[in-house]
Parts: structure tokens; C-alpha cells; sequence
């Protein structure tokens, strides 16, 4: 065993020598790791799951670089008096629109443009139906020389352009119907996908307000639109991951704790697969930094995942001190030793299933696929690495285990294993159909 595993018998001697020395030094990359990943974003917009030439993708921006998109910003300014509110409404429009981040600030709507051009307004069938009128008019005046007909033409017309004037539905400044509350559309030139722009942005904007001094004035300013919506929904979305990873890490733990008779076992089992998903996205941040909505909910996955290599160890350690009677280095060694390969070899075929996805050109399975596949393997190497140092130094501190004789297992009569097995087989079947 030592000539076939030379290098692995090497490690597990150091671990046995120095035991601190690798929890110390496992702690400060995990600490490093740690804080590169606490710079990571998600990026919750539907484009970071697209591909960059994806011609939907192409189509939406170009629309959004020439138009802004829907990329608005509402402002509410709130006052009861009407005019310091829309002169405060005004000097703010003003400051925003001198930012370089701000397409345009609309406080006051060309009404009067559209009033005069009313007549652009009409429905299609009234379009259609002064169309006719006309054609008649011309010609019965071309035929008889009477003018009434172009007359009452014209009456009509001004009739239904006077009609139009009253169908703009918005004042030159936008107000709400008690008269409280005055609007100004604002809109930002970023992508308001872009997490990092979008805070930048609305800070600045917030500054621009405070400087104005509302508050002396009696007035307040809220802010609605899709700059708001996305960080919003970025918070939201973050308390979510953490809650998700926080109740999978307690699952876990009880878990090990209920599998496994002995107190030390959840501590050391999460211990041991925390510093891997670390690893993992601090791994990420080298690459990228932002993950996408559907590599954000990775950690989950990977604590379910990765906790099966502890625990190999740490039932194997328990089994050799109970019914070998081993000591604690003598059974962390054998444990290590004879989990080594098919761990490994459960982890190798976890991670090549998951990198199949980064063959895929949708890069929300691309990216998940990547990092699972790497979280797969580093929590494989911090389970050898973190674990052993831990059951020696825990080990050496609580009570081996009463010794047991090990027993054969006893066969389980026929008819019990009939009834345990054949609804498993019709489940698969049925599943199968489905």
C-alpha cells in the first residue's frame, strides 16, 4: 500500500505529525478565498443567461442603445404646495440631466406640440371616413363650382381637431390627481442589468437630492423603475441564497448527527466542506465577478454534494476504532487509505457529468456546469485535507468507542425482501411511463 501510494502516505503522515499546521494553513486560504469571493455579484437580469450573439439579445440592446429601453427612473416629489414642489421638481431635472450617466430628464412634456397637431391623433376610421369626405367635397365642388360642401368640410375638421386637443392624456407636467405628487421620468444611458452601475447610479442620484435640502423645503422624493426593481431584486434574491445555503448547511448537520452516533461528527463533517465551496468561489472570482441567477443558488447544491466524502471518513474512522480497536492516527490513516479510491473515483464521475455542461451554449448551464464540477473537486480535496486534522486533534480529546465484534449480516427472509423491493420496481416503471 505505502509503494502504491506513496505520495498520499506521505500526506497522511504529515497530517498525523502536524495536525495544526494543516487547519492553520486550511484556515487562512479559506479566509483569502473567502473574502475574493464576498466581491462576487449575481447578475439577476435574463441577458447573463444568454449568449452574447444570441440575435434576440442583439436586438434587445440595439433597441435599448437607441432608445433607452425601459430603463426609466420615476421620481415622485412629494409637497402640498404646488409651486415650491414643481420649482424643486424643475432645479432637480436640471442637476440630473448635467449627470453623464443620465440620457435625459423629462419634466415638462411638449403638449402644446401635440395640441397643435391634434389632428396626428385620430383613430384609423375616422382617418379613413374624413378621407372620403374629402375625395366627395373635392369633387362635387370641382363639378357644380359650390363652395358649401369644402366649407362644411372645413367646419368638421376643425370640429374633430378641437375633438383631439382633448384627448392628450397628459398635462405638460405630470402630477397625481390630488395634486400632491409631481413626476419626472428619468432616463439612466446604463444597463440597468449591470448591479454595480445601477448602485452607482442611483447613490448619485440620491446625492443630487440631498444637496437640494427637500427636507428644509417640506418635500419628499421617492423612487420607483427598473434601477430600483433591480437592486430590489438583487437583495432579495441574496437573502435567498443565504437562506437556502444556511437551511441545506442545518439539514446537513442533522443529518450526520442523526447517521452517526457521536457529537464531535457534525462539526467536523461541516468543518471539513465549508472550505471547499469557499475555495470554489474564490476559485470563481479569479474568472469572472458575477455569477449568474442560476449559479447562484450553487452553494446548496455543492453542500449536498460534497458532504458525502466527509462522511465516508468519518464512519470509516468510527468503524475502525470500534471494531478494530485502532487509535486515532491509526484509524484516520486506514480510513483515508481505504476511502481514497472509490471517493475519488464518486467525485471524478460527479464532476465529468457536470462539466458535459459547459459544452452547452447557453451560458447559464455553461457557467453552473464549470463551477459545480470544480466545487465537486474541491470539496473532495479539502475533505482529505481538512478532515484528517481534525478527527486526530478531536479524537485524541473524546472517548473511543466501545469495542465491537463485527457480525456477519443476517439474511432478511424473502418475503420481507419482496415487500421492500417490489414497490421500489413499480415506482421505476411507473416513472419510466411518465
Amino acid at each position: 500500500m505505502r509503494d502504491r501510494h506513496q505520495h498520499f502516505q506521505r500526506l497522511i503522515d504529515a497530517q498525523k505529525k502536524r495536525p495544526w499546521t494543516f487547519l492553520i494553513s486550511a484556515l487562512l486560504i479559506t479566509l483569502v478565498a473567502g473574502t475574493s469571493a464576498s466581491t462576487l455579484h449575481i447578475d439577476a437580469s435574463y441577458e447573463a443567461l444568454l449568449p452574447n450573439d444570441a440575435p434576440e439579445l442583439q436586438v434587445v440592446r440595439s433597441v435599448r442603445d437607441r432608445t433607452g429601453g425601459l430603463r426609466h427612473l420615476i421620481l415622485a416629489v412629494q409637497g402640498s404646495e404646488q409651486e415650491p414642489r414643481r420649482a424643486f421638481a424643475e432645479r432637480l431635472a436640471s442637476k440630473l440631466g448635467a449627470l453623464q450617466d443620465i440620457r435625459q430628464v423629462d419634466f415638462r412634456f411638449p403638449v402644446k406640440f401635440l395640441e397643435e397637431r391634434g389632428i396626428w391623433l385620430i383613430e384609423l376610421d375616422e382617418l379613413r371616413e374624413l378621407t372620403d369626405a374629402t375625395e366627395l367635397a373635392v369633387r362635387h365642388t370641382s363639378k357644380s363650382g359650390n363652395t358649401r360642401a369644402l366649407a362644411a368640410l372645413g367646419s368638421r375638421i376643425e370640429d374633430l381637431f378641437e375633438s383631439q386637443q382633448s384627448r392628450i392624456p397628459f398635462d405638460e407636467i405630470l402630477e397625481s390627481r390630488d395634486g400632491r405628487t409631481t413626476f419626472l421620468w428619468v432616463v439612466p444611458a446604463t444597463n440597468p442589468g449591470e448591479l454595480r452601475e445601477g448602485q452607482r447610479l442611483l447613490d448619485e442620484i440620491y446625492r443630487v437630492i440631498d444637496q437640494l435640502e427637500p427636507e428644509r423645503q417640506g418635500i419628499q422624493v421617492r423612487a420607483s423603475g427598473m434601477l430600483v426593481l433591480y437592486r430590489e431584486q438583487h437583495q432579495l434574491i441574496s437573502q435567498d441564497l443565504q437562506r437556502a445555503s444556511l437551511v441545506a448547511l442545518v439539514l446537513c448537520a442533522l443529518i450526520v448527527a442523526g447517521g452517526i452516533r457521536w457529537a464531535p461528527a457534525p462539526i467536523v463533517v461541516c468543518a471539513a466542506l465549508i472550505p471547499g465551496v469557499v475555495w470554489t468561489f474564490g476559485l470563481l472570482r479569479l474568472w469572472s465577478d458575477q455569477i449568474n441567477l442560476v449559479t447562484g443558488f450553487l452553494v446548496p447544491v455543492l453542500l449536498g454534494l460534497g458532504i458525502d466524502f466527509s462522511l465516508h471518513l468519518v464512519m470509516r474512522f468510527r468503524q475502525e476504532q470500534r471494531l478494530r480497536r485502532l487509535s486515532v492516527e491509526e484509524a484516520v490513516e486506514q480510513s483515508m487509505i481505504h476511502n481514497l479510491k472509490p471517493v475519488s473515483v464518486s467525485a471524478l464521475t460527479t464532476a465529468a457529468t457536470f462539466y458535459c455542461f459547459a459544452l452547452a451554449r447557453f451560458p447559464g448551464f455553461r457557467e453552473f456546469g464549470l463551477i459545480a464540477g470544480t466545487g465537486v473537486l474541491l470539496t473532495l480535496v479539502s475533505s482529505f485535507v481538512v478532515l484528517p486534522p481534525m478527527l486526530i486533534i478531536v479524537g485524541r480529546r473524546t472517548p473511543s468507542p466501545q469495542p465491537q465484534s463485527a457480525k456477519a449480516p443476517s439474511s432478511k427472509p424473502f418475503r420481507l425482501r419482496t415487500v421492500a423491493t417490489l414497490p421500489v420496481i413499480l415506482l421505476v416503471f411507473f416513472a419510466g411511463y411518465g
